[in-house]
Formats: C-alpha cells, structure tokens, sequence
C-alpha cells in the first residue's frame, strides 16, 4: 500500500490537506538533482518547502520532508495549506518554481487560486 507521495501527483488533488501532511516522508533520505553544469549534486537529510508571499517575503506554508521528496508533490500540499489555513482575501494569483511548474503543466492539472481554478495548458508556460 504506497502513500500519498509514492503515488501519482494526480492522487493529491482529492486527499484532504490532514491526509497530505501526516503523510509527508520524514525520515533523513539521500536526494540527488542536476546542477546547471550537468553535474549530479546529492545531499542527505531534510528538505524545506515553502510557499513565500511575493510582496511581504511572508512564509504563507511550510513543508519540512526527507531530502528525496520532489519538489512537486510538495506542491498540492501547499496550495491545498494555503487555500483551507488562511485568510487572503487579496490573493488572486499563485506562482511556483522550475520544479513544480513542470509537475503541474505537463500533467495539465488544475490548480487552486483561492475559490477560483485556473486550467493550466502549455500556452501558460511563456509558449505562443
């Protein structure tokens, strides 16, 4: 039986945020990514997640995993703190690094802004 985060991103979209965050991997793992240089950078230990307001520099979310957790299957949970935790009536729009964006757009899902949806298509990524 996988958990939330061995599984497709897709099988977030419906897990309620309690489900998301106490199945969030916590034990120290070795993570592995390409550096600009094409080089494989590693590292053990935990990894940091965090949803930042672009204008106050605020921690809206945080999400603290083993150090092999993709950055985009921290990305649902995230959105899904964001959405159910706080009060933003001024939040419109959300944006996310290289890593979750290309979970998110190749996979055409939808993801939540607010009580809005925006559909995500190829021609978001800057494509014409």
């Amino acid at each position: 039986n996988l958990s939330l985060y061995e599984k497709k991103i897709e099988d977030q979209l419906d897990a309620p945020l309690e489900a998301l965050r106490s199945e969030v991997p916590q034990e120290p793992q070795w993570g592995v990514k390409k550096n600009s240089q094409g080089k494989n950078v590693f590292w053990y230990g935990f990894k940091g997640h965090l949803a930042v307001g672009a204008k106050s520099q605020y921690i809206l979310q945080s999400l603290f995993s083993s150090g092999n957790l993709n950055d985009g299957k921290a990305a649902i949970p995230l959105l899904k703190g964001i959405q159910n935790r706080l009060f933003l009536p001024s939040l419109r729009y959300q944006t996310l690094d290289a890593a979750m964006i290309m979970r998110l757009f190749m996979s055409k899902y939808t993801v939540w802004v607010n009580t809005q949806t925006l559909p995500i298509t190829k021609r978001m990524k800057g494509s014409s």
